[in-house]
């Protein structure tokens, strides 16, 4: 059976939406589509009050047949107070998330965890050698972000977070580096045992 990975089907990604349809306090109506594959998806959405809601409606992939169904949106209050952390409910599940996927089977947008089959993320299909690799280029590239972000080694006495999350990020891609080595090494000792017999 094959896998299917998340950026093979469609998404509804709340972070995409923020800047022109979901807005804590306002109401929008548009049209939004990611990329040339996917549905084109007309947009209400209503954000003033407590109920919170981002009305949905397109065709269905492949058919004639419109889908036209609302999305709750919950708003989680920031760390620091102003402003608002917004998440879609999944309509399936209930479950709070960032993104929801195209299901091909049902034709709702639904959590991760509510797709009908099992949708990877890309590193997950990758075998062995190459997943670690692939981690540890995700860390080189979390690193470089941190260190741009990174402008003062220390505020007085305390060290900033980001130098923390620094040292973190280094003994990760130490360990994955040392991982990797030890797996080729051994690889290629079961290649030279099977050369040589």
């Amino acid at each position: 059976m094959a896998t299917i990975n998340i950026e093979e089907v469609p998404q509804l990604s709340i972070s995409r939406l923020k800047s022109c349809y979901v807005q804590d306090g306002k109401t929008n109506s548009g049209t939004y589509k990611a990329f040339d594959s996917d549905p084109l998806l007309y947009l209400d959405s209503n954000l003033i009050g407590d109920q919170k809601i981002l009305s949905i409606r397109y065709q269905k992939i492949n058919t004639s047949v419109w889908m036209d169904y609302e999305i709750k949106i919950e708003a989680a209050p920031l760390n620091f107070g102003n402003g608002a952390n917004l998440f879609f409910i999944c309509p399936t599940s209930g479950k709070r998330a960032k993104i929801l996927y195209y299901d091909l089977k049902t034709h709702y947008f639904v959590h991760r965890e509510a797709y009908s089959k099992r949708l990877y993320y890309p590193i997950q299909t990758f075998g062995k050698v190459k997943r670690i690799s692939e981690n540890i280029r995700i860390h080189e590239e979390k690193l470089i972000r941190c260190f741009l972000q990174l402008k003062n080694e220390n505020y007085g006495d305390k060290v900033p977070k980001t130098y923390m999350k620094i040292m973190s990020l280094q003994k990760r891609k130490e360990l994955l580096e040392l991982l990797q080595t030890n797996y080729l090494t051994k690889k290629f000792s079961a290649w030279e045992k099977k050369l040589i017999n």
